[in-house]
């Protein structure tokens, strides 16, 4: 399920091409490893990289930097996101994990299936699927989708890395200029909905979640 989603809508914007196949390596490390090596290092200093980013993190960054972006979401995800609210019922379906360390993973595999219309809790979180529907902005959609299924405002999440933007510099300019990424109109849809802020939102996140595996 998450192996041939990762690559596609919602998590791909302009600049990810590499990085949401790797997001699926994520995926495994943590379900086979017990934890993220990949970025275990690198996600200790996310935090000040986002503040020396001005705003820009994703398009000052390579592909390394921006696999961050992800990593953090899922962390945050992994004590802040309960998949149970979208399923009041009690009829979770299999593939989701209560495990520790596989929780985060959730909001992205509802945020997937949401993308490809499911309607689960249609009628608890409003007939809008902020995960199907697009502007043409792929980063706008990503922030609106992953803040409506995590009922959270992630919108300062977004304003630090800013996906999907890109540096350029021009002839003979010693600074860089930067274009695309989240759309002001994504920010105001968002603040419409009026969803709670997080005490402390993935921007904040500097480490992985360790799983002991059981030797089986």
């Amino acid at each position: 399920e998450v192996g041939h989603n990762a690559a596609e809508t919602p998590l791909t914007v302009p600049g990810a091409t590499e990085v949401a196949n790797n997001v699926l390596a994520l995926y495994m490390q943590d379900r086979y490893l017990g934890k993220m090596n990949r970025v275990a290092d690198d996600i200790t200093v996310a935090p000040e990289y986002l503040e020396e980013s001005n705003g820009q993190a994703w398009a000052r960054g390579g592909a390394g930097d921006r696999l961050l972006m992800y990593a953090q979401l899922k962390e945050w995800a992994e004590k802040n996101f309960d998949i149970k609210t979208w399923y009041p019922d009690g009829n979770l379906p299999a593939f989701y994990s209560d495990r520790e360390g596989m929780k985060g993973w959730n909001l992205f595999q509802l945020m997937h299936r949401k993308a490809r219309g499911d309607d689960v809790g249609k009628t608890k979180f409003g007939e809008r699927n902020y995960c199907a529907e697009s502007n043409g902005n792929a980063a706008d959609k990503l922030m609106l989708c992953a803040s409506w299924v995590a009922q959270t405002d992630l919108s300062e999440f977004f304003k630090k890395w800013n996906p999907g933007a890109n540096a350029y510099q021009l002839p003979g300019a010693s600074e860089m200029n930067f274009e695309g990424g989240v759309s002001q109109s994504a920010y105001e849809t968002l603040a419409a909905l009026n969803l709670p802020k997080p005490q402390q939102g993935p921007e904040t996140i500097n480490q992985v979640t360790e799983h002991k595996m059981s030797a089986e």
